[in-house]
């Protein structure tokens, strides 16, 4: 088996982590790190846990003065590995209440040593749903999620709060710089994995039961909330370039009004019309690029591609528009309007996949 090094971020944990640790070292994993997330050492199960772990020659335990968050108790793992072991290590994460199978750690350990190593990728052993004995309610979410995470960043992952994860050691520093503390730090993982092209890929695995989650910080809607804050952020990059693009248009015409600009109407106007698309696009541009999307490529490279997929889009919607007023009968009048809003709304959403794939 490849040179693993386990990780288990642990709060008030119980005989569950004590038989967890027996089942990993009896299948092979003889080096294994368990973070105490600030357990309370007053109740027996937790006290009596952690004497049973200490105890064995292939762990090593890690203590937080108090309960910080899953997230940094990963983080605190990610630098111990990051320091004490070597490059070629895989890391795997898991949970401290056996709710992931050993026999799946292991399944997860051969795949990825049998047909990733050359590509290094982060291997997310998603749990299946539909097998398990979920709450609807947590499939439900857990599925808005996944839908959220592929349209909003670009990450195809079915489940992206699932604890067990095959990490490349060499990935430790770039993951220690990941915002998040607490559960929404696994989210926030996956979006900068994709951010720094980094390969993920997926291997599904059957659960025989929820268990519950002892973090009391877990709330899936609020995880679902972060992810629907970029596409609020790309809405009002949008609106804030549409408003400028206005204002810009409407001072230009101003001038012309007060003779200020000596142009014939219609040239004027498409002058009006030129000027002010290109200002709101590179601001749309700008925004986009270090608020939105959060890329590094050149921004020579990025505002080319960016002026063409403007044009473009704005050929698409008139061509449209104008489709539609001759199948219509007529050039102005609500229908049209209508049938500009609904096109205008559908390059609106297409536009925000077409940038994150295609621009930045």
């Amino acid at each position: 088996m490849l040179k693993t090094t386990v990780i288990i971020p642990s709060y008030n944990p119980d005989v569950k982590l004590s038989m967890l640790v027996d089942e990993l070292i009896m299948s092979g994993f003889s080096d294994i790190i368990i973070v105490d997330d600030g357990s309370d050492f007053g109740i027996k199960s937790v006290e009596s846990a952690f004497d049973y772990v200490k105890k064995k020659a292939e762990c090593t335990i890690l203590h937080h003065p108090a309960n910080l968050g899953k997230g940094m108790a990963l983080k605190t793992g990610f630098m111990f590995c990051m320091h004490n072991r070597d490059k070629e290590t895989l890391v795997v994460t898991t949970d401290d209440d056996g709710h992931y199978s050993v026999s799946s750690m292991k399944e997860c350990v051969e795949l990825y040593e049998e047909k990733y190593m050359e590509e290094s990728p982060v291997l997310i052993a998603s749990r299946d749903f539909k097998a398990g004995t979920y709450s609807t309610k947590r499939r439900v979410f857990n599925k808005i999620a996944g839908i959220a995470m592929t349209y909003l960043c670009g990450v195809d992952v079915s489940d992206v709060q699932t604890g067990l994860r095959l990490i490349p050691s060499k990935y430790m520093r770039m993951l220690l710089e990941i915002e998040g503390e607490r559960f929404d730090y696994e989210v926030n993982m996956l979006v900068e994995l994709k951010y720094n092209n980094i390969k993920t890929v997926e291997n599904i695995i059957p659960m025989e039961r929820e268990t519950i989650q002892k973090y009391a910080d877990y709330n899936p809607i609020w995880d679902i909330c972060r992810l629907i804050a970029v596409m609020l952020k790309y809405a009002v990059s949008s609106l804030a370039a549409t408003a400028l693009d206005v204002a810009v248009f409407y001072l230009i015409i101003l001038m012309m009004d007060d003779t200020v600009l000596s142009i014939d109407k219609s040239a004027g106007m498409l002058l009006a019309t030129f000027i002010a698309r290109v200002i709101s696009s590179t601001f749309n541009c700008i925004v986009n690029k270090r608020t939105v999307f959060k890329s590094d490529e050149p921004m020579k490279r990025v505002i080319v591609k960016f002026y063409i997929f403007s044009l473009l889009r704005a050929a698409f919607s008139y061509l449209m528009v104008l489709g539609a007023s001759y199948v219509l009968g007529s050039y102005a009048d609500t229908a049209t309007v209508i049938v500009k809003l609904i096109v205008d709304l559908i390059l609106f959403f297409a536009g925000y996949g077409i940038q994150k794939k295609f621009i930045f």
